[in-house]
């Protein structure tokens, strides 16, 4: 019996459409991919199956309108089961697809497995949606075609994996992702058509619909029904999500933005303690207090309790643990801590601590704020005040405060009270005028002075409790660092010295003619000394310890025809004999360790180049006998006896001591 064929149209506008579809849905689908990869956990599985959902629905839906363009003779319906199943199938295949697409690495094997999984679930919806066929033929399949409708799905759902793997889908271009979509597109196209081609119709009136399927408008209307509204539901819903999501990227990114400012322009050192997972920040300001670079010290909480004082540690730790369990606002403490280069700093720290519901802290934020050079000004100023009040107390001078503007007494020390005999009450309530003797002066504030002077204050008269009068010196400072204008005052009895000062002044006067006289006398024996130094016939010198000539006579000068000023120092060393002046040297520092008396015999050049022996008679000079040697003095005088000459002018240098 011959079988008849039937015959096979498509309606082109059709066809054209489905194709369309497949890539509006993977276009659809490209683009939730970058929603995709910027997701993790939840929502990475929550896109990939929307996404899924998209694509598999479009690709469904393309292979009803498909099926809709191929116009048989015969009615046709389709099983529902199996089309429900082509549906999973489509939608399965696309997850597979997304999550290949949206890794951050693709891997060669990860890039083979999609496009096999993807390919093959676009040939399987293909073939189950062909077996979902119910109307009065049976199809008869080529295997070639078949064949070649697995290989076109698997290598144009390949070349579309592998162009997703060039692009960042968070970040590609329209064009970029229209690209995939039509490449993703026309591989379910292809392979749909291509399938269609390897099916011939053998008509058979004994086959009929089954009784769960639907017509083949139905399906198709059915498909581009569903395929419409999931897109659109899935566009509005990533568009709503995806500006909720850049909004708060948006505030997110804007705050880390601001915060990073915070912690850069901070002259404080931030710190952020996650008591939970044990996670520290620690910023570069809160190591540099500590004196280390911003990417040395660890970032743990056993950083912060290292480099507390060992003296304040206990304290510190246990302050703190008390404030976490009290579930207060914001708290701060000072205390030290050790510095890189071996000393000490003081901090100001501030903590917010954050609690759960449970009123367990779960994290801890705050700063340092070196509070070193104000610590070290106040420890002056405490120094300072009890130094001043130590000094104010023990001051033996009866003093005083009182106030420049109303000139009452605000405080006084001992001595005061003992001398002026008035008791501290007393004594306070009265003004610094009320201290003067009938008929004196006031010591207004006009009338003290407010430095201190360089010579004594003219005495002023004051009066005791039991009114008896005193003369007194009185010294005015102001006193600086007070909340009101305060100047302390400083009384010195000087009645005996008011009363001494006409003697005092007359003995000055002796001692100053006396002193006159006796430097009249010195300047006349200075004079003497040195006429009967210049008349002599001998040589006259000194010298101080260290050989140095400080006085020579003419005598000399003439004699060797150099000037007296170049005779002085070691000038008149230059006119011995040179076989002379060691001996000499020698000698003089013999005589200077015993401290003894010497002669000494050497020979002097005269202006004409002929020497002269000549002995020397050295005597040292003190101020006592007990007291070091001031200068040597000595007299040179010529020798006799010319043969002792002549033997000194061809014989080493004699001495006699």
């Amino acid at each position: 019996m011959t079988q008849i064929v039937l015959s096979v149209q498509y309606d082109w506008r059709l066809v054209a459409l489905s194709i369309g579809i497949a890539i509006y849905a993977s276009y659809a689908a490209f683009d939730l991919a970058g929603r995709i990869a910027r997701s993790q956990g939840r929502r990475e599985v929550l896109w990939i199956s929307c996404g899924a959902t998209a694509m598999g629905l479009g690709i469904w839906a393309m292979q009803c309108i498909g099926m809709l363009a191929v116009i048989l003779p015969v009615p046709v319906r389709y099983s529902v089961p199996i089309v429900a199943f082509s549906l999973l199938t489509a939608i399965a295949s696309s997850a597979v697809a997304l999550f290949v697409v949206t890794r951050k690495e693709l891997s060669e094997p990860y890039l083979i497995g999609g496009s096999l999984a993807m390919g093959g679930g676009i040939a399987a919806m293909h073939y189950s949606g062909m077996a979902a066929m119910q109307f009065a033929a049976y199809p008869v399949y080529n295997s070639g075609f078949v064949a070649l409708s697995v290989v076109i799905a698997v290598v144009t759902s390949g070349a579309a994996l592998q162009l997703a793997r060039l692009r960042d889908p968070a970040k590609s271009a329209v064009w970029m992702r229209l690209l995939c979509a039509s490449v993703m597109g026309l591989a379910i196209g292809a392979t749909h058509y291509t399938g269609m081609a390897a099916v011939s119709f053998r008509y058979a009136q004994a086959l009929a619909a089954g009784a769960n399927s639907v017509s083949g408008s139905g399906l198709s209307i059915t498909g581009i029904a569903l395929l419409t509204l999931a897109v659109l539901a899935l566009s509005l819903i990533g568009a709503r999500v995806d500006h909720k999501f850049s909004l708060q990227r948006q505030l997110l990114l804007s705050e880390q933005e601001r915060w990073l400012l915070v912690v850069s322009a901070s002259l404080d050192g931030l710190f952020d303690f996650d008591l939970v997972s044990g996670h520290v920040f620690y910023s570069s300001r809160w190591k540099a207090i500590l004196g280390y670079g911003p990417d040395e010290l660890e970032p743990t909480h056993e950083t912060w309790r290292r480099f507390i004082h060992p003296d304040d540690r206990q304290a510190v730790e246990d302050r703190l643990e008390k404030y976490l369990r009290s579930t207060e606002g914001a708290f701060e403490m000072e205390y030290r801590v050790c510095h890189r280069d071996g000393g000490t700093r003081w901090i100001m720290a501030r903590y917010q601590a954050v609690w759960n519901d449970l009123n367990e802290p779960v994290r801890l934020v705050g700063c340092h704020s070196d509070i070193t050079a104000r610590k070290r000004s106040e420890e002056r100023l405490l120094a300072s005040e009890a130094r001043y009040r130590g000094l104010f107390e023990a001051n033996p001078l009866p003093s005083w405060i009182y106030s420049p503007q109303t000139l009452l007494i605000q405080d006084a020390n001992q001595a005061a009270l003992e001398y002026y005999g008035w008791s501290r009450d007393q004594f306070l309530g009265l003004s610094t005028n009320s201290l003067g003797m009938p008929g004196a002066e006031p010591t207004s504030d006009a009338r003290v002075d407010t430095s201190v002077p360089s010579r004594p204050i003219t005495p002023w008269r004051l009066r005791r409790k039991n009114k008896s009068g005193i003369w007194v010196e009185l010294s005015n400072h102001e006193i600086e660092g007070t909340d009101s204008p305060s100047r302390l005052m400083v009384a010195n009895d000087v009645t005996s010295h008011v009363v001494n000062e006409t003697k005092i002044e007359r003995a000055k006067d002796q001692l100053e003619t006396l002193v006159t006289k006796k430097t009249e006398e010195l300047q006349i024996f200075k004079a003497q000394w040195h006429s009967l130094a210049e008349a002599l016939p001998q040589f006259i010198w000194s010298t101080g310890p260290d050989g140095s000539c400080d006085y020579i006579n003419s005598q000399w000068a003439e004699y060797s025809g150099v000037p007296k000023a170049e005779l002085l120092r070691s000038g008149w060393l230059d006119t011995l004999h040179p076989d002379d002046r060691i001996e000499v040297e020698n000698l003089r520092m013999k005589a200077l360790e015993t401290g003894d008396p010497y002669n000494v015999e050497y020979r002097v050049r005269s202006k004409g180049g002929s020497y002269r022996a000549l002995r020397a008679q050295v005597v040292p000079v003190r101020a006592a006998a007990d007291k070091p040697i001031t200068r040597w003095l000595g007299t040179s005088t010529e020798i006799r006896n010319q043969k002792r000459s002549v033997e000194r002018s061809e014989s080493p240098l004699g001495v006699e001591s």
